[in-house]
């Protein structure tokens, strides 16, 4: 019955998290939304990209409050670095018309431009981490991948921005929807369950001592190990949730002293279950005695336990958490200060049976001389005295729900509470973000810091400390000269202060980080630079060599040895993704419907959830550009006309086959099938191939679709040639009928080969 126990076992596997459920459903969104026909139109050719952007800029929270603020960040870097690489473009054309389309200078300020975007736009802050690779990734998209046009176009504004707009919003639509199957996180959250072990933890401890059983020691000290990792884990939760946006009536601040008072109630009940000293055991005697301490401390934990139930209930109602019961729904205002009444009562009767027990037990052993201690007097006692120190605590808690649900009450309508804007803000990493290598912070120097005086800067106060000695004799007047002037207090005072500026300078990790990343880039921009007829030049189109720059950029780290340690996982990462994208090419082709379920990247997905997730994470990089542009984007046909007769050749030496791809670059030399009188030798881009179904043979061969005869049509969009808008087709689109002379390939990225 091997079948029927595998069911059963999946039945019983636990539910993914819903970290994982938003993943999954915003790749599911991004893929669909790429394979809609009017995705190309408003996208253009960096269709592939809106999956790309997802792990790049927006990747899926849980957490609403975490995704619009990660949203409201990284799009303004995105925009930033659109705004930045679209002025490099606008300026590499200004010079294009001026010196020529093939000018050095054009390609030099491109270059210009990437190498100082490369330079500042790297930061080692969490909160800014995917912002500066975001924008990164967006000069080199477009200023390394750019054509060279004598006018600027704002489609390399539009149609970028449209494709992190729809990672964006797809993150956001899962988050809010999440949001409504998932309970709310943060500081809050984190009270009540650390709350709720504390009243657990309380039961079983008075149950212990009362009963002096030894059934339940086990899982009372596990209580103990879980409310301690739950209670030190409230100080992170407390430093994320404070720097969070939030919407609600009352601010995370006012829950900040639970956090000491959680802390003190944990103590208390963790001494209060101390061993017992080794001394005589009870007389039969005392029994009796100690016994009257069992319905006072009974009562006392049953109050306090009711307490704690009070304050969840309070928090659970001011925070929108959700509670058993729904006690957090009937909560009134006066309960709290009822809790207290009850506390304090049943505190002074534990407190009043407490005192003659122990002063007659004393008297009694001093008189006898008795220098052992009772066992059972002895835990009693200590565990009377921790319920005093706890009840004691819980009354100030008690008093802080009431001024919590007075908050609440009194607030008219929720508020947005905005996270202040600071360095440790930026410090802070949000929490609902995978991240993507568990790495420790590089420490940093004294002189980083400035936390501490080194041996230079005390020299430095030293010399700005230091009067100037008083002249004895009167000078009869000032000779201004550049000595002079050097010499006076300001300008020492300047110099001083700019030789410690510069000594920083010299001596800084950022800087010098800045300096490797825009050297590589700079290093790895060359072939962009070259002239359209160099060969590196057209192997750096044909390869897309774009995407060794993007590599460096995501590998590249501050010191070596953590540069390879990355490096390593995310070449394997990426060989990963790329073998998953040929697979899927593999199964479904171009097929959109297997498209979309196959990148929706399930596989790797989980793989993200890995002790190393830059594994999963490259790999879900790497896949689209590879997955979204393989299949059939080249077409070969060969020089038959529809009725199967042979074309005549305009121009001799031409193949046989002719390869057309998208994304192509042509030049439209001859054009006498269409009403649009283009000149001769305009240059443009492949956006699309017409064919019908009956032209295909359905031979593959290396991404190559065959066909019978030339395509019906092959859209061009010129670069530099004003054409007026033909129909439904967009802006300098023309209809080109692809016979022999008519197009030249320049240069292809898939399928195609060099000719003229």
């Amino acid at each position: 019955m091997v079948g029927p126990r595998f069911l059963s076992s999946l039945l019983v596997m636990p539910r993914p998290p819903a970290q994982l459920w938003c993943r999954m459903s915003v790749t599911f969104i991004c893929a669909l939304v790429a394979v809609l026909g009017p995705t190309p139109k408003l996208v253009g050719t960096y269709t592939y990209l809106i999956m790309t952007a997802k792990d790049v800029s927006f990747p899926p929270s849980a957490n609403p409050s975490a995704q619009v603020e990660a949203l409201i960040v990284n799009t303004i870097v995105v925009l930033i670095g659109l705004g930045w690489s679209n002025l490099g473009l606008a300026c590499a054309a200004f010079a294009a018309r001026r010196y020529g389309i093939n000018s050095s200078i054009s390609r030099v300020i491109q270059a210009c431009f990437l190498i100082t975007l490369g330079f500042f736009a790297r930061s080692r802050m969490p909160r800014l981490t995917l912002a500066s690779r975001a924008i990164s990734f967006i000069g080199i998209w477009h200023v390394a991948r750019a054509p060279g046009t004598l006018e600027w176009d704002y489609h390399n504004f539009t149609e970028l921005l449209f494709a992190f707009s729809i990672a964006g919003a797809a993150s956001l639509l899962v988050s809010l929807v999440a949001q409504l199957f998932t309970h709310p996180g943060g500081y809050a959250n984190d009270l009540v369950d650390v709350v709720e072990i504390i009243k657990d933890l309380l039961q079983h401890s008075t149950s212990q001592t009362i009963t002096n059983g030894q059934k339940s020691t086990l899982q009372t000290g596990t209580l103990h190990s879980k409310s301690l990792d739950k209670a030190l884990a409230l100080h992170i939760s407390y430093a994320y949730s404070v720097y969070e946006l939030r919407v609600g009536k009352v601010p995370v601040k006012a829950i900040k002293p639970l956090l000491i008072t959680v802390n003190r109630i944990r103590e208390a009940l963790a001494w209060g279950k101390a061993p017992a000293l080794e001394g005589t055991e009870t007389p039969s005697r005392e029994s009796s005695t100690l016994a009257q301490l069992d319905d006072p401390c009974s009562a006392c934990a049953i109050a306090i336990a009711d307490g704690i139930s009070t304050l969840q209930a309070a928090v659970g109602k001011c925070f929108g958490i959700r509670l058993p019961n729904d006690t957090h729904k009937t909560i009134d205002l006066d309960d709290p200060l009822m809790a207290q009444t009850n506390i304090a009562n049943a505190r002074a009767g534990l407190k009043a049976a407490l005192n003659p027990i122990v002063h007659e037990t004393n008297k009694t052993c001093t008189l006898g001389r008795v220098e052992s201690h009772h066992k059972e007097l002895f835990r009693k006692s200590l565990y009377s005295v921790s319920l005093l120190q706890i009840s004691s605590e819980l009354i100030h808690a008690l008093a802080l729900a009431h001024d919590l649900l007075t908050i609440h009450h009194a607030a008219p309508r929720p508020y947005i509470f905005f996270p202040r804007p600071s360095w440790f803000w930026l410090g802070m990493s949000p929490r609902s973000v995978v991240a993507e290598e568990d790495i420790p912070s590089t420490p940093r120097s004294v002189t980083e810091t400035g936390t501490e005086f080194g041996e230079d800067r005390l020299l430095f106060d030293e010399a700005r400390m230091a009067p100037l000695p008083v002249p004895t004799t009167t000078a009869h007047g000032r000779k201004w000269s550049l000595v002079n002037v050097m010499c006076t207090p300001a300008m020492l005072h300047a110099r001083t202060r700019l030789s410690n500026w510069l000594w920083r300078a010299r001596h800084s990790k950022d800087l010098q980080f800045a300096f490797k990343h825009a050297l590589g880039i700079a290093i790895l921009m060359i072939p962009a630079v070259l002239p359209e007829s160099s060969s590196a030049k057209q192997y750096y189109d044909s390869s897309y060599d774009v995407w060794a720059i993007i590599s460096f950029v995501y590998v590249i780290e501050p010191n070596t040895a953590l540069t390879w340690r990355t490096a390593i996982w995310r070449v394997f990462g990426t060989g990963l993704g790329a073998l998953y994208a040929f697979a899927a090419w593999y199964i479904v082709g171009t097929n959109p419907y297997g498209v979309v379920v196959l990148a929706a990247e399930i596989f790797i997905t989980w793989l993200v959830r890995l002790s190393t997730p830059g594994v999963g994470i490259v790999a879900s990089i790497t896949i689209p550009p590879l997955y979204a542009k393989s299949g059939v984007r080249a077409q070969l046909f060969t020089g038959n006309a529809a009725d199967g007769t042979s074309v005549k050749r305009d121009t001799g030496g031409l193949p046989d086959t002719v390869f057309v791809a998208v994304e192509m670059k042509v030049m439209v030399t001859y054009n006498i099938r269409t009403d649009l009188d283009a000149a001769d030798g305009a240059r443009g881009t492949v956006v699309q191939v017409i064919t019908d179904d009956s032209n295909r043979t359905g031979s593959y061969t290396a991404h190559i679709q065959e066909l019978n005869r030339p395509p019906i049509c092959v859209l061009v969009k010129l670069w530099s040639t004003k054409v007026k808008k033909l129909g439904d087709l967009d802006e300098e689109v023309i209809p080109i009928v692809p016979i022999w002379s008519q197009v030249t390939e320049k240069n292809s990225s898939y399928g195609g080969r060099n000719f003229r």
